[in-house]
């Protein structure tokens, strides 16, 4: 009887918030696993852009399962053709302007998603 008294109470603190976790900042998931603290806005990135931001939005297609992304590969900083065709693919199913290019909606869109499925492969 004392275990399950116990195991009751565990629940309960679980289900349970503190002040701090209501007021935080509310940043999806997706954002913080690929290193968005919700306070930048990154710029339009598109076809042959290299740095930060095409790492953010390649790992975030690689969230909603669009393209392969890995902290290791070479490529992950890279916005090349299997990117490009990637934010299409995002950009068609998710009801955007399709053209390929990383701009504020499509930011918007791969960083807000929550609520909308996660794509497998």
């Amino acid at each position: 009887m004392a275990l399950v008294s116990a195991a009751l109470a565990a629940v309960t603190a679980l289900g349970t918030t503190t002040a701090s976790a209501e007021t935080a900042p509310k940043v999806p998931i997706e954002g913080v696993a690929c290193g968005f603290d919700g306070t930048v806005t990154p710029r339009t990135v598109r076809l042959g852009d290299h740095g930060p931001a095409v790492r953010e939005a390649r790992c975030l297609l690689d969230f909603w399962g669009y393209i392969d992304f890995s902290w290791n590969d070479e490529t992950h900083g890279t916005f090349d053709a299997d990117m490009e065709e990637a934010v299409k693919n995002f950009e068609k199913r998710r009801g955007l302007p399709v053209d390929g290019v990383v701009g504020p909606e499509t930011w918007e869109e791969l960083r807000h998603s929550l609520g909308a499925p996660h794509r497998p492969r």
